[in-house]
């Protein structure tokens, strides 16, 4: 008797998937950067000196000021800002991608802002431009992200114990994409011991280097898992002469990029230091470069157009996200039978334009929250 096939289900994560295990949306982000910034904490890292991490938190300070005058009481003690009165961090991080995209800026970093703590301006690699400190404010929100994400929470054990039950069984197998970079799903999926098999569990969507002997590993046949990022990761780092992309499965790497110092751990197998992160920030004026993951984008969306239901969860269809809704609609072109469609959403808010998006009769939309909806009545036979 022949194998029953496998009912290939693509799971896609959203913002609001990540908020179920305990890391923030979009609309906390800048208050949690406001916050760290006025307290002092942000980018208190071991090896960023006082007066460093004091330098990167007044230039972010002014840049969203810059981008947005009307924050500046925002930063004043005694003064709390409201949440959701404050602007999206997409919308900040957009206008200042736009204003570097076409050759433009705003404050003069190195004398507009008059803090003895930048110092005298005596050689070019000493200026601070608006790309450096757009890098800063990439910086903080990972931190902010990461800082206030908690990787054990019941709510993800509860899904990684599902994933892992389904993919071995013989009725499914569950695909995860997903647009945040954080590492809940990935690191929890692997358990104790098997983070130095994670070349063989995990399909990351492209070919990767180890961390230990620079070794490159090819994407494994039958992985356990399979997990497309399609905006990058806080535990990847990229060469950019080699162009391969290190990845930790245990490991938070990502500050590592920022250190001035050149050390065993910052620098590429290749000998090229430094490493920089691979993080596509949310944008509108932001699109993706980097090869690794336009093969993953690729890989993507060969496996939305081949699998036999998606499940969208946790992603209320932005207006910045352009490429992602054009994955969708590309996956759906593509196909001569239509996957069997499901989207969980915390609340009705977006609804209509998913009514719109794939039309009211072709999916099914589940009020509720990714973290209340019972996972086995997703259907896996």
């Amino acid at each position: 008797m022949a194998n029953k096939k496998k009912r290939n289900i693509a799971m896609f994560l959203g913002a609001g998937a990540s908020k179920a295990f305990n890391y923030p949306v979009t609309k906390e982000i800048l208050n949690l950067i406001i916050t760290d910034i006025k307290s002092g904490i942000l980018f208190t890292d071991d090896d960023i000196n006082d007066r460093q991490a004091e330098l990167y938190r007044i230039l972010v300070k002014e840049l969203i000021i810059n981008l947005s005058p009307g924050l500046r009481p925002a930063f004043e003690n005694g003064k709390t800002a409201e949440e959701n009165k404050l602007p999206l961090i997409t919308d900040l991080l957009s206008q200042a991608e736009h204003l570097y995209n076409n050759e433009h800026t705003l404050a003069d970093f190195n004398f507009d802002i008059k803090n003895p703590l930048l110092g005298d301006i005596n050689t070019l690699n000493e200026r601070w431009n608006l790309k450096d400190v757009i890098t800063l404010l990439e910086w903080a929100i990972i931190k902010a992200i990461n800082k206030e994400g908690n990787k054990s929470k019941k709510k993800l054990d509860r899904f990684i114990s599902w994933v892992r039950q389904t993919n071995v069984s013989e009725n499914a197998y569950i695909s995860i994409i997903t647009s945040n970079y954080d590492y809940a799903v990935e690191w929890n999926l692997l358990e104790y011991g098997e983070g130095n098999d994670a070349h063989k569990l995990i399909d990351y969507g492209f070919n990767w280097r180890d961390v230990g002997d620079g070794k490159v590993y090819l994407r494994p046949d039958n992985p356990l898992f399979r997990i497309f990022k399609l905006h990058g990761s806080t535990d990847w780092l990229k060469c950019h002469r080699c162009g391969f992309i290190y990845i930790n499965p245990t490991e938070d790497i990502y500050d590592l990029a920022f250190s001035n110092i050149k050390t065993h751990a910052n620098t590429c197998h290749c000998n090229y230091w430094p490493l920089s992160p691979v993080l596509v920030t949310p944008s509108f004026s932001r699109t993706v470069k980097d090869t690794n993951l336009s093969q993953v984008w690729r890989n993507t969306l060969e496996l939305l157009r081949t699998a036999d239901e998606w499940v969208i969860t946790g992603y209320s269809l932005p207006g910045e996200d352009l490429d992602i809704k054009s994955l969708f609609i590309r996956a759906l072109k593509g196909r001569v039978k239509a996957p069997l469609i499901k989207v969980i959403q915390q609340s009705k808010n977006s609804q209509v334009q998913y009514d719109h998006f794939f039309g009211k009769e072709n999916y099914t939309f589940i009020e509720g929250g990714f973290e209340h909806y019972d996972l086995s009545a997703i259907q896996t036979g």
